[in-house]
């Protein structure tokens, strides 16, 4: 094994905030540091997966970033060096091989601790594997055992504080909330929230409180200035009103399987009460009614009101990654930072929003977006039918699964390969459903097509959150592709239907900017629209 001079990518990983605060970072940090320097590899980046658990596989995220990084340069080979196998993965032996297997396509991998060297001909060696599978069943076992005392720890806290009355054990408890000189109510930090409250009740805005707590010197409970967040997160916590709650618990101390909505987890009211029901309950309509009032504002249009009526369907034509908004402009998510690692070009927020919304409603015909065709209900209701039977059924399986688990039971493969297939099945269906629906026509979209001149109106707010919904019942994606004066926006459908709109001309026009652009149909390879006076495919706004 040599690797002098081979480039090399550093993988540090902790799963939690105390690990934060101790040494995890530089501990490891030096291990890779002085390995590439053992080594003579030339170290070109580091990945961090800070706060990132490798048992749930939340930190595969930050691998496949290290994989994307990797596969830019398909010839150059690189060298990740990790501290030891559990920084890599914790998960079960299936999940934790096939990680190592994607890795090792395209890098290599070296260990600091063990100094353990793998490429590609690893997973061949079948002593090497079976080193690393028992490597990972322990990491495994190990992480298992702690989530279970963990849990079980923070049942015993809860239970506790609610049948004692003192919550000043439990780590997630109110900050006002603590056991001073016998008093349970931590005076200096409960006055500030009853402030807060009387501050937004006689009409301050979370910005004026937050500057009036600061300027006071009022302290906050971890040493930091007071923020708008702070004030909203203070003004929306039920706990003031003296309510305890948990999603990983239920009324009996219970643990909650992760991701399980259908069960109501924990919630008695046991702490002290700081605010009355009645100034709770007004703060609470205050805010909603302040948050209405906000999404007609110009200032935050495009933002938080859900008023970028293609929110969620614009992706980067070079890199896939979701366009975001940023001030009038969209651009590419991975084009934004110090960091950037795309060059595509931002676009005009209106621009595209008006081409795309105008092609919809304007240019597209009606009998290519929505098809009549005969017995289409019936198929529908058909699918419903298959999409509930397989939802039951696969809901046995993931009970059966579960039963075998609690019993310390490993399912067998055959189960498993059952359980997928129905799986991938339900999900197959649950598509063909998405697009069968896709062609029926939104209950808002004629009402929306009457109006398409006041869509581009901030102040329509109701009217645009329409337009975003018929938007994602028609719309699947839509990509940018920019070169420096040309702009191509491919529009698929959920029906299967693919169009490239193209922006040709903008006018002014008295105190409105006129787009002209051109649809084409790439399903059928057949232009929809022509260029013509342009007079055809207007949209203008304030």
């Amino acid at each position: 094994m040599d690797l002098k001079g081979r480039k090399a990518l550093g993988f540090i990983r902790w799963s939690s905030d105390k690990q934060t605060d101790r040494d995890s970072l530089p501990r490891q940090t030096k291990s890779i540091e002085s390995a590439v320097k053992d080594t003579g590899a030339e170290l070109v980046k580091t990945f961090i997966a800070q706060g990132e658990s490798a048992f749930d596989g939340s930190h595969i995220k930050v691998i496949d970033e290290l994989i994307a990084y990797a596969r830019k340069n398909p010839t150059q080979r690189y060298v990740v060096f990790i501290e030891k196998v559990n920084r890599l993965s914790r998960e079960q032996i299936n999940d934790a091989e096939n990680l190592w297997k994607r890795l090792l396509v395209d890098c290599d991998i070296y260990f600091t601790e063990t100094k353990d060297y793998h490429d590609a001909s690893t997973l061949n060696d079948i002593i090497t594997r079976i080193t690393m599978l028992i490597r990972a069943e322990e990491a495994n076992k190990h992480s298992e055992q702690i989530s279970k005392q963990v849990q079980q720890h923070h049942r015993r806290k809860i239970k506790n504080a609610i049948e004692t009355g003192k919550a000043c054990n439990l780590g997630s408890k109110p900050h006002w909330l603590d056991v001073v000189k016998d008093e349970y109510v931590e005076n200096q930090y409960a006055q500030v929230v009853r402030l807060i409250y009387k501050l937004y009740l006689e009409g301050k805005g979370s910005t004026q409180i937050s500057n009036y707590l600061n300027i006071n010197e009022y302290k906050r409970w971890d040493g930091k200035p007071y923020h708008e967040t702070t004030i909203l997160d203070v003004l929306k916590n039920e706990a003031v009103n003296g309510w305890i709650t948990s999603k990983k618990i239920d009324d009996d101390f219970n643990s909650l399987p992760k991701g399980n909505t259908k069960r109501i987890g924990l919630r008695r009211r046991s702490y002290p009460v700081i605010i009355s029901d009645e100034d709770y309950e007004r703060a609470a309509v205050l805010r909603a009614a302040n948050n209405r009032n906000a999404k007609g504002k110009n200032s935050n249009f495009g933002r938080r009101t859900g008023s970028f009526v293609l929110s969620g369907k614009t992706k980067c034509g070079a890199c896939g990654a979701a366009y975001c908004v940023s001030g009038k402009q969209v651009r590419c998510s991975n084009a934004t930072g110090a960091s950037s690692q795309c060059n595509a070009r931002s676009v005009s927020k209106f621009l595209f929003e008006q081409v795309i919304v105008n092609a919809l409603f304007s240019q597209i015909s009606e009998s290519e977006l929505f098809r009549n065709k005969e017995g289409e209900d019936e198929k529908i209701e058909v699918l419903k039918g298959r999409m509930a039977t397989l939802e039951a059924e696969y809901l046995m399986y993931q009970e059966r699964y579960n039963q075998m688990k609690d019993k310390g039971r490993k399912p067998p493969v055959e189960f498993v390969f059952e359980m997928t297939d129905k799986n991938d099945e339900l999900a197959e269906v649950k598509e063909q459903l998405s697009k069968e629906q896709a062609t029926e026509k939104p209950i808002d979209f004629d009402e929306v097509k009457l109006q398409i001149s006041e869509i581009f109106k901030p102040e329509n707010v109701d009217l645009r959150l329409k337009v975003q919904m018929v938007v994602s019942v028609i719309v699947d994606s839509i990509k940018v592709k920019r070169s420096d004066k040309v702009i191509f926006l491919e529009l698929v459908l959920k029906n299967g239907e693919k169009y490239l709109v193209t922006p040709t001309t903008r006018k002014k026009e008295g105190d409105r900017f006129v787009y002209y652009s051109n649809v084409n149909n790439l399903t059928h390879r057949m232009p929809l629209i022509s260029k013509g006076d342009g007079k055809q495919s207007i949209i203008s706004y304030e």
